[in-house]
């Protein structure tokens, strides 16, 4: 198989796979909006810390996401986790981003993971976020540990500089 136009990504075709059988295991009707939510996620994931917020305002599809993330898209969690943990296109509420990041954090987001533990200031979703490959994850679970010289602390130290 030649990726018909573009290159062959197993990774990226398995996701795809699980996502659209979980849209028909909860009969969502419109996969698009997880389409375009996965497509904005990696969009804000690739955009530098200072450029996030423009990001996310220039993309502009808060109710696309929000669809997403009620029928459990992870990357449509984090995205309006963000939006209402920042006050960007929806008005600031903290209880709602936590209740998204929460939503995305149990479906495997690293980001959401992050994020709903740096709110909650739990160490449990800060390790499991840096096990899942989020630096921000692994940077909280190091500072938890700061100080200690535990083996916990230098396992976290060196996922965060890799």
């Amino acid at each position: 198989m030649d990726g018909r136009g573009a290159p062959v990504d197993f990774k990226e075709a398995i996701r795809y796979q699980k996502m659209a059988v979980e849209c028909l295991r909860k009969k969502v009707s419109n996969i698009e909006d997880w389409d375009i939510s996965v497509s904005d996620y990696k969009r804000y994931q690739e955009s530098t810390r200072d450029e996030r917020e423009e990001v996310l305002k220039s993309i502009g599809r808060f109710q696309t996401w929000l669809r997403a993330a009620d029928t459990t898209c992870p990357e449509a969690c984090f995205l309006v986790g963000k939006c209402y943990n920042m006050g960007i296109l929806t008005s600031k509420n903290s209880q709602r981003a936590r209740s998204y990041y929460l939503k995305g954090a149990k479906h495997g987001d690293a980001f959401c993971q992050a994020n709903y533990g740096s709110m909650m200031r739990e160490l449990e979703w800060y390790e499991i976020a840096a096990h899942g490959g989020s630096y921000a994850g692994a940077y909280n679970a190091a500072n938890h540990y700061d100080g200690e010289n535990s083996q916990k602390e230098r396992y976290y130290r060196r996922l965060v500089k890799r």
